[in-house]
C-alpha cells in the first residue's frame, strides 16, 4: 500500500515538473514524446 502511494506521488512530481520546466521553445513534436505508460512502468520498477 505504501509503496503504491509513493509511485504515485513520484509519477505525479514528475508529471507536473515536466509541466513547470516546459517553455515556448519545445522543438520535439508530440509525436516523439514518451508515452504516459512507460513513464508509470519505469516509475513502478524504480520505486516499486
Amino acid at each position: 500500500m505504501k509503496s503504491g502511494f509513493i509511485a504515485s506521488t513520484a509519477l505525479l512530481s514528475l508529471v507536473l515538473s515536466g509541466y513547470a520546466l516546459a517553455d515556448n521553445h519545445c522543438n520535439e513534436p508530440v509525436s516523439d514524446w514518451q508515452p504516459r505508460e512507460t513513464l508509470r512502468q519505469q516509475v513502478e520498477q524504480q520505486y516499486g
